[in-house]
């Protein structure tokens, strides 16, 4: 707590906490949901089922964190971790690939396009809670982020 200086206390706000969970299965998105808020209730989850409007997602919500599924519609995740690390605004925003997919050359294929983990979506309703937590708790509450993810356009990086 800090003092305001007219006599009252000011509290410094959390600085805003925001994950983008791309993923057309609204089991998985429900239990992300469940298992953020356990971990802390400030941080906002926001969902979309595909990429195709992913630009559009991204300036909307402004997430410090992605979590992205492999197999959706329209466009997979690959094409999707492809586009937003080849754009200077979003290339800075980590990416963690979250996923069903085991495939040894889906994982060497998404730590090549840029992702900044891979990770298997456990089939245990438990180990699937645990394990979003445990990855949320690690990118909130232990390495630092950039408070604002977007990267100032800069036309010599374009």
């Amino acid at each position: 707590m800090l003092t305001s200086g007219y006599g009252g206390p000011t509290y410094l706000m959390p600085e805003s906490r925001r994950i983008l969970l791309v993923d057309d299965n609204p089991g998985d998105a429900l239990l992300v949901r469940l298992a953020v808020q356990e971990l802390d209730e400030l941080i906002e989850v926001y969902v979309v089922s595909n990429g195709v409007n992913i630009f559009d997602a991204l300036e909307q919500h402004r997430p410090n964190l992605m979590l992205l599924d492999l197999n959706l519609p329209a466009k997979s995740g690959l094409e999707i971790l492809a586009e937003i690390r080849s754009h200077h605004r979003w290339r800075a925003t980590p990416v963690l690939v979250f996923t069903t997919s085991a495939s040894r050359s889906d994982v060497a294929l998404c730590y090549g396009a840029g992702a900044n983990g891979y990770l298997l979506k456990p089939n245990d309703l438990n180990r699937f809670g645990d394990a979003v937590l445990r990855t949320v708790e690690y990118w909130f509450k232990t390495v630092e982020l950039p408070t604002d993810p977007v990267q100032p356009a800069d036309a010599s990086r374009a």
